[in-house]
């Protein structure tokens, strides 16, 4: 039994001491030429914790083209270096993300998009504050009653089963990205946590804007298990808006306070578009009637879907 107990131990610090995971990868749809997809890649990762909250993020890589002296198909990092390991089918710890100053192989708590989040008083953070489950019109997320600070009176205490105005500063804080837990042990409680929360199952998606077809401009959504949808600019990795989505916001201390535990869920689905370009030349023209359309279901972390307007890049 002892050395039963044992095998079993030995399984688990292997599975904590090489904690990087990540779901199926996306490719970007070249919209100019529905024949092809671009050659980008998106990884979205994450690392298994004893706590209920695990750290996320997304890395960008690209497929190995014709011409090249890589093999087809394969996938490069930013220096043109194979990516991920033959033997392992894990990234390298040599390669180097796109969106990455240096080398930050499989590390999730390292480069990527999660590096790319802005600082928390900069963030464009949204929730819904509205009491209809279903507006009766497109509400504009990012509206002053819908912004996340400790200014907006429209986020009470109750919505965030905090016990007092102090509690409830802190965890708006918290969504903002402030490490008002010292979660990274350095003392401070006024600088910047790592923002970027794991997508288990929600594989990103990409939606070409306009642009060229040797430039696109592309943006990134992905749900994440801190009950967020994101939106990131494919050229630079930084997230332009984090909706919290309402079901969750009595979560947020829960997740702020982060005991160990099981395992949270939030926004576990994978977001689908529905994109209408009325003249099919790939750029969405909204004075042409264009529209691009998200919707995202909850799948482990709920019932509900929801449904956004994102034809200017911002949301509704």
């Amino acid at each position: 039994a002892d050395e039963l107990v044992t095998a079993f131990q030995a399984i688990l610090n292997q599975v904590l001491s090489d904690p990087t995971g990540f779901v199926s990868p996306s490719l970007a749809v070249n919209a100019f030429n529905r024949l092809y997809n671009q050659d980008d890649v998106y990884f979205s990762l994450f690392s298994p914790q004893m706590a209920i909250d695990w750290p996320g993020n997304v890395k960008k890589y690209r497929l190995c083209d014709t011409g090249e002296t890589c093999m087809f198909g394969e996938i490069m990092d930013a220096n043109n270096a194979s990516a991920i390991d033959s033997n392992t089918s894990k990234i390298k710890p040599t390669a180097q993300s796109f969106w990455s100053a240096s080398a930050d192989g499989p590390t999730v708590e390292l480069g990527g998009a999660g590096a790319e989040v802005p600082a928390y008083a900069a963030r464009n953070v949204y929730t819904y504050t509205g009491t209809s489950d279903v507006p009766a019109s497109p509400v504009d997320l990012s509206a002053a009653s819908h912004v996340v600070t400790n200014a907006n009176t429209a986020i009470t205490q109750a919505m965030l089963s905090a016990s007092s105005a102090t509690e409830r500063t802190n965890i708006i804080n918290w969504m903002r990205g402030q490490d008002v837990q010292d979660d990274n042990n350095d003392g401070s409680t006024t600088d910047d946590r790592w923002k970027f929360a794991d997508a288990l199952h929600s594989r990103p998606i990409t939606v070409t804007y306009g642009g060229t077809a040797a430039n696109p401009v592309t943006k990134l959504f992905v749900g994440t298990n801190d009950g967020g949808l994101r939106m990131i600019n494919t050229n630079t990795g930084a997230e332009e808006w984090i909706v919290y989505l309402p079901e969750f916001l009595d979560d947020m201390k829960t997740l702020m306070d982060n005991n160990s535990g099981t395992h949270f869920i939030g926004a576990d689905g994978a977001p689908s578009v529905w994109v209408v370009d009325n003249d099919n030349d790939g750029i969405i023209e909204p004075g042409n009637g264009d529209k691009v359309y998200l919707y995202i279901g909850m799948r482990r972390g709920g019932r509900s879907i929801y449904a956004f307007d994102v034809t200017t890049t911002s949301v509704r």
